[in-house]
C-alpha cells in the first residue's frame, strides 16, 4: 500500500480476522489487565504524596569538556518533598558526556541512621543507581534530556521507598 491507496472495508475485515487468529493462538492471560491496572495504581500511590518544585534557575553556565570543547547550559534547582523526606537537586550540564549532572542532598527525618540509595528511572526503567553518602549527598551523571523519576530507597526492617513524579531535565 503506497500513500495514495485508501484503507477500505476489505482491509478492515482482514485486520479483524488477523486479530481473531492472534487472540486464538496467544490469548491475553487471565488477570493480566487487572495486574497492570494494580501496578499502575500502586506506582501512582507511591508518587502521589511526593512533590517536585523548581526553586530557581540559578544561571547559565559554561563548562569545558575533557577534550576542550565548550558547553553551555542552564543550572536549575529543584526541591523534592514527601512526608519526612526532603531532597534538594541541582541540575546542570555534564561537561564530560553532553548530558546532565544531578547533584543531590537528601534529608530523611523519618528513619535516621538508615542508608539510602537513589535510582534514576527513565521511561519506567532503572538507568542508574548511586548510594547516598552519610552527609546525604549523591550524584547522577550522564542524565539524558527528557522526563525522569528518582526513587529513594532506605534499608532496614522499616525500609521506605519514595518515588518522585516525572520531571524534566
Amino acid at each position: 500500500m503506497d500513500g495514495d491507496e485508501v484503507f477500505d472495508d476489505g482491509d478492515s475485515a482482514l485486520l479483524d480476522r488477523l486479530g481473531d487468529a492472534v487472540m486464538h493462538v496467544d490469548p491475553i492471560p487471565n488477570g493480566l489487565t487487572d495486574r497492570i491496572v494494580f501496578a499502575l495504581a500502586f506506582d501512582e500511590l507511591l508518587t502521589e504524596a511526593t512533590t517536585v518544585v523548581e526553586t530557581a534557575t540559578l544561571a547559565e553556565v559554561e563548562l569545558s569538556g575533557a577534550r576542550g570543547e565548550q558547553r553551555t547550559g542552564r543550572l536549575r534547582s529543584l526541591e523534592v518533598t514527601a512526608r519526612g523526606l526532603t531532597a534538594m537537586l541541582t541540575i546542570g550540564p555534564d561537561a564530560e558526556d553532553g548530558g546532565h549532572r544531578v547533584d543531590g542532598w537528601l534529608a530523611a527525618d523519618r528513619i535516621p541512621g538508615h542508608t539510602w540509595t537513589t535510582v534514576l528511572r527513565i521511561g519506567g526503567r532503572r538507568r542508574q543507581e548511586t548510594p547516598v553518602d552519610v552527609d546525604g549527598r549523591f550524584v547522577l551523571t550522564a542524565v539524558p534530556d527528557g522526563l525522569v523519576q528518582l526513587v529513594f530507597t532506605s534499608d532496614g526492617p522499616n525500609a521506605v521507598t519514595v518515588v518522585t513524579p516525572a520531571f524534566e531535565v
